[in-house]
C-alpha cells in the first residue's frame, strides 16, 4: 500500500471522518489488522482565513504546496486536501504528483450518476468561484448556486457553526429549504461542497453528493492500486 498524506484541520470533525472512513474501507477490503499508513498534517486554520478574505489565493496555495512537499519528504505517495474551498488556491500551481483532486473526483462521480444539473452548497468562496463549474463543464454538467441571501446563509452556517463543531437543527432545516429551492430550479442533485456540510443528515428529494465519501474512496483506491 502507498502511504497517504492528508492536509486537514480546517474542519477538525471532518478531518477525523477521513481517518475513520479510510480505516473502515481497509477493514472491509484488506482483511484483519491491515490498515493504511496515514499522515495527517493539521493546519492552523486561523492563519488561512485572512488570506481567503483578502483573496490571497496564490499565497495560500504556496503554503499548501509546501506542506505537500513535506508530506512527500516523509514518504507519502498519495496526497489529499480535506477541504473544498482551499482547492481554489491549488489552481495557481501545477498539480502535485500523487494528488487525489477532490473536485475532479466529485465531477467524475456526478457524471457517472448521469446528472445534468446540480446545486452547489459550500463556503461563499467555493460557491462564487469557477472551481466547480469549470470541472463540471468538462462532464457536461451545469452547476447552480443559491441566490443572494441563501448563499450568505449557507456561508454563515459553515463558518459560524459547523467549522466550530456546532450542529443546530434549525440550521439543518434552513439548508434543506435552500436545497429544495434548488430542486425547484431543476437541480437533479445537491453537492455538499464543503466537508462540514456532510455532518448533517438531510431529507431532500434528490441525491446528495457527499464530497467526503467520494474523496475518501478515491484516496483509498489510489493507495492500493
Amino acid at each position: 500500500m502507498r502511504k497517504i498524506g492528508i492536509i486537514g484541520g480546517m474542519g477538525p470533525e471532518t478531518t477525523l471522518e477521513y481517518y475513520e472512513k479510510l480505516i473502515d474501507l481497509a477493514r472491509k477490503h484488506l482483511g484483519e489488522y491491515v490498515y493504511p499508513e496515514i499522515v495527517i498534517y493539521s493546519v492552523n486554520f486561523s492563519e488561512m482565513i485572512p488570506l481567503m478574505e483578502k483573496g490571497k489565493w496564490e499565497e495560500l496555495g504556496r503554503k499548501i504546496v509546501s506542506i505537500f512537499s513535506s508530506l512527500k519528504d516523509i514518504g507519502c505517495e498519495v496526497l489529499a486536501l480535506a477541504t473544498n474551498t482551499v482547492h481554489i488556491a491549488l489552481e495557481h500551481f501545477q498539480k502535485p504528483d500523487g494528488l487525489v483532486h477532490m473536485i475532479e473526483e466529485v465531477s467524475k462521480y456526478s457524471s457517472e450518476m448521469e446528472l445534468k444539473k446540480v446545486l452547489l452548497l459550500g463556503t461563499k468562496y467555493t460557491m462564487l468561484s469557477d472551481l466547480y463549474p469549470r470541472y463540471f463543464k468538462k462532464e457536461g454538467i451545469k452547476v447552480l448556486r443559491p441566490d443572494g441571501e441563501d448563499l450568505e446563509i449557507v456561508n454563515e452556517i459553515i463558518f459560524e457553526k459547523l467549522v466550530n463543531g456546532v450542529l443546530d437543527e434549525m440550521d439543518k432545516k434552513k439548508l434543506e429549504m435552500i436545497m429544495k429551492k434548488g430542486v425547484e430550479r431543476g437541480a437533479e442533485g445537491v453537492i455538499l461542497g464543503c466537508t462540514e456540510l456532510t455532518l448533517f443528515k438531510y431529507d431532500v428529494p434528490v441525491p446528495l453528493i457527499d464530497t467526503v465519501d467520494i474523496h475518501v474512496k478515491a484516496i483509498f483506491e489510489r493507495s492500493i492500486a
